[in-house]
């Protein structure tokens, strides 16, 4: 279903789910099925220190989507990704914004 194991697979999906207004789309229900995605995405996060603040907000975060009836998981775990990615684009576009100057 995923093509890669980052972000930037899940957010295309997601935003073709939101173009189509898709709520019964496979990732919708088996995100409504449990909390793999929000574990996974944790998972791939830990271990690596220069996240740790993010990884700490992340979990904040999704342990209060955790707490959701099952039928709303899906819109706010999607909402975070792409909440987090584009946090993640504007910081790396940032970074890169001083490349070459000297």
């Amino acid at each position: 279903m995923l093509e890669y194991a980052g972000l930037q697979s899940l957010v295309v999906r997601i935003q073709a789910q939101y173009v189509n207004n898709d709520t019964g789309s496979p990732l919708y229900n088996n995100i409504r099925a449990g909390d793999w995605l929000m574990d996974y995405i944790i998972n791939r996060l830990e271990g690596l220190p220069e996240l740790e603040a993010c990884l700490s907000y992340i979990r904040t975060l999704f342990g209060r989507i955790r707490l959701l009836p099952r039928s709303l998981k899906p819109k706010f775990v999607c909402e975070l990704i792409v909440t987090i990615y584009d946090k993640a684009v504007e910081r790396i576009l940032g970074l890169m914004t001083g490349v070459g100057q000297t």
